[in-house]
């Protein structure tokens, strides 16, 4: 795997896991998972799920997940 794809495969891990895990704006969510704005997290996720981010939070947060990941 070329370095360039280990590295978007991370990103959108850490941002699914921002967007179920926590209650952060969209912006905070692209920021903190190194996608850098959230026209960037939009178009990945367009790229990769075609949905956007606040469509797959919906899908992907459960009852009690929201704040339940440690932001230090």
């Amino acid at each position: 795997m070329r370095g360039i794809y280990f590295r978007q495969a991370y990103q959108i891990h850490m941002a699914d896991d921002l967007l179920r895990y926590t209650s952060l704006s969209v912006a905070d969510v692209a920021h903190r998972s190194g996608l850098g704005s959230r026209t960037n997290l939009y178009f990945a996720y367009k790229r990769d799920f075609k949905c956007s981010p606040t469509e797959l939070r919906e899908q992907l947060q459960r009852q009690g997940d929201e704040d339940t990941y440690k932001i230090e």
